[in-house]
């Protein structure tokens, strides 16, 4: 009988499979189902699938779900691109869960060291109605930030431009950070974007945020992202509502 893997082999491995494509498109998927399901007793008032939809739209694609086969695509050909074995273990998605509830924990503290600062607000909905809300936006807001956006600016300076990704990095990370942070109406005086006065405190908590996030997803990739953005966005309605 063959010996065990050694733990730091076992951990490695966890590591490497977690970051498939396959494996996060299993995980984010109860979050996607979810959230798509309960449209259908909740509005749909998440700004960044209106905006992926419309994105779409300018391609002449116009079906409600599209936002969701895209986000299952884009997962798909990474999966045929980088030639990864169509193999799921049921065991690193449960992993997976449990790491992205703890990599939430540094997000909740930032949360309560600059609760004053950032001035978070829930809006006043349903309990329902926020949580289909959160696990949409941690779904589609990385979507947009962290495998969109930087994704492609490492494909373009990276691995086509040839640069050296230590120097692209720290710039792409901030970038995406200070755009994860603008987008949010509510660093904005009167919620409209780009349309009236930045209000400071809530910019730099949401700034902040989107670089942890963004380098969650370098370390950890998508699907643990999501994951750790999903849950903390229902601590923040579970503990604030």
């Amino acid at each position: 009988m063959d010996a065990p893997p050694p733990t730091d082999l076992a951990q490695q491995r966890y590591a490497c499979l977690s970051r498939q494509p396959l494996h996060a498109l299993v995980f984010v998927a109860p979050f996607l189902l979810f959230f798509h399901i309960s449209l259908a007793w909740t509005p749909d008032v998440l700004m960044a699938r209106h905006h992926l939809a419309e994105a779409l739209r300018f391609f002449g694609a116009t079906h409600p779900l599209l936002p969701a086969f895209a986000v299952v695509a884009v997962l798909l050909c990474q999966q045929i691109i980088e030639r990864a074995r169509w193999r799921l273990r049921p065991v690193v998605i449960g992993l997976m869960t449990v790491e992205s509830i703890a990599w939430a924990v540094p997000l909740v503290a930032l949360l309560h060291l600059v609760g004053r600062l950032s001035a978070t607000t829930v809006p006043n909905d349903s309990i329902f109605m926020k949580l289909v809300i959160s696990a949409g936006a941690g779904i589609y807001e990385e979507f947009l930030f962290r495998l969109v956006l930087m994704g492609l600016t490492l494909l373009l300076f990276v691995d086509i431009l040839e640069l050296p990704k230590k120097y692209v990095a720290p710039i792409m990370l901030v970038a995406a950070a200070v755009a994860f942070s603008l987008y949010h109406p509510q660093v904005w005086a009167d919620g409209t974007l780009f349309k009236s006065r930045l209000l400071w405190g809530p910019f730099i908590f949401r700034a902040l945020a989107g670089l942890y996030l963004g380098g969650l997803f370098l370390l950890r990739g998508f699907g643990v992202v999501v994951g750790a953005h999903t849950f903390y966005n229902v601590y923040v309605v579970l503990a604030l509502s």
